[in-house]
């Protein structure tokens, strides 16, 4: 219902006079064309989910959902995982979530550890002592914790 999907036949769960008076479920972002609710999750992701673009506007004052970030641009919210993952194509537009001096503050989410340059990788199933303090994952990813 007012999702921008029909789910019925006729498509009267999607008519503006039907989801113009629809409140969206907890969780969810009303849209300010009242066309369709998101994921408040999606709202300043950089990515336009709104028709009328709503979703990417008033960035700077909008708070993210939990386990997101703000970009240091103010401008754009970032999940958890792709802070500090040493990606900059998905991450934010300025840089800022790869940035040493945040990534070295940065908290590591459950089952990834921090690599030596501050970026999180996932944690394998089987780690092993390669060195005195010096645990690796697996053979692709040393991370450099104490034993």
């Amino acid at each position: 219902m007012c999702d921008a999907y029909s789910d019925c036949h006729d498509g009267s769960d999607e008519w503006p006079e039907v989801c113009e008076n629809w409140g969206c479920t907890v969780g969810h972002w009303k849209c300010a064309d009242n066309v369709k609710c998101i994921y408040d999750y999606v709202v300043c992701d950089s990515y336009t989910d709104c028709y009328d673009g709503s979703d990417e506007v008033d960035c700077a004052n909008w708070k993210c959902a939990e386990g997101w970030w703000k970009c240091a641009d103010n401008l754009q919210c970032l999940d958890d995982e792709s802070f500090c993952d040493g990606r900059l194509k998905y991450g934010c537009h300025d840089g800022s979530d790869e940035w040493p001096e945040i990534c070295e503050r940065h908290v590591c989410r459950e089952h990834f550890t921090k690599c030596a340059d501050f970026t999180c990788i996932q944690v394998s199933c089987c780690a092993i002592e390669s060195a005195p303090g010096v645990m690796f994952h697996s053979a692709a990813y040393p991370t450099f914790n104490q034993v």
